[in-house]
């Protein structure tokens, strides 16, 4: 097997670096670049280290990016680590994010409020149903609560409203969010995906009784629920590129709790950066141990800290 070595230059990403020399990024490769390297912690890479690149080499080929079996990335947790010199609220690549390509499917002005307000925290969360027109649906109902974006299983994202404005979508009560403050401050994102799986019997099922395959859920404890329905990798390519562009868009720091799983309020009340749901209430399941959380910090540079 051929080996290049690359120098590892400030603010770059190992995950830029497999895409450069591999023409693509997942699971498969990053393990044979963390193997040939003897890295048992990959929290991080550093400027001017050398890597060594394993990889079957085609002559006839660009000479920096070798001939590989196209391989298809997993949604494993683990699919990606964070690799950067200094915490920073730019993009890793020092390069402006380009916008994803985005939909346009206005709801009525009288779903959200038409309220303009500085956007420091970006929320994922997974709409609990099958279809984007569900969740586009239940969003036009009374009550504006709603989120400016969607993410469908096929990764097209559509834009419901200027995501400077603002609808409630949190559900937070009480002092921790007094006059809606954190659904003011904050981006919702809506990812089209069931949500929990139970394993009862041996058979999967999510909430609605619907079964599931084995191939098609994460296993993973959270609240009382045994896994997740699995995020089709191209989904997860599309909410990477758009919390991508909205950090750069917004100066939004690039900052994720270390636990993905946990209510974390009242640590929440000032935090800035990327978080989920559950991270607010402890009823929540979104987005839960199938969102390959590793691949969005890799993507998006984001930094995890202990709140």
């Amino acid at each position: 097997m051929a080996m290049k070595s690359h120098t590892v230059s400030s603010g770059e990403t190992l995950s830029q670096i497999i895409r450069r020399y591999y023409g693509r990024f997942d699971t498969r490769l990053l393990d044979m670049v963390l193997a040939a390297n003897g890295i048992a912690d990959p929290d991080w890479i550093r400027a001017g280290q050398a890597l060594k690149l394993p990889g079957t080499w085609n002559g006839s080929a660009d000479p920096a990016r070798p001939a590989i079996a196209d391989m298809p990335h997993g949604d494993r947790d683990t699919a990606a680590l964070v690799s950067k010199t200094q915490a920073s609220d730019a993009p890793r690549s020092g390069l402006a994010p380009a916008k994803p390509a985005v939909l346009e499917k206005p709801l009525g002005s009288g779903d959200f409020w038409k309220e303009a307000y500085h956007k420091d925290l970006i929320v994922l969360h997974f709409t609990a149903g099958y279809t984007w027109e569900s969740a586009y649906n239940t969003f036009r109902q009374p009550g504006r609560v709603a989120a400016p974006f969607l993410v469908d299983t096929n990764g097209a994202i559509r834009r419901l409203f200027d995501e400077k404005f603002w609808a409630p979508h949190l559900g937070v009560r009480g002092a921790h969010s007094r006059n809606n403050r954190h659904d003011k401050r904050s981006i919702a994102i809506e990812i089209v995906n069931i949500g929990p799986v139970w394993n009862r019997n041996g058979k999967w099922t999510d909430y609605t009784g619907r079964a599931w395959s084995a191939d098609k859920v994460v296993p993973g404890g959270n609240r009382d629920a045994h896994g997740g329905a699995a995020f089709p990798p191209v989904q997860v390519a599309a909410v990477c590129a758009l919390v991508n562009w909205l950090l750069a868009q917004y100066r939004i720091p690039r900052r994720i709790p270390a636990d993905f799983l946990s209510c974390q309020l009242p640590a929440m009340r000032d935090f800035k950066g990327v978080a989920t749901h559950q991270m607010f209430r402890a009823d929540k399941y979104d987005l839960g141990p199938a969102f390959p959380f590793r691949q969005l910090i890799a993507e998006c540079g984001l930094q995890t800290v202990a709140l």
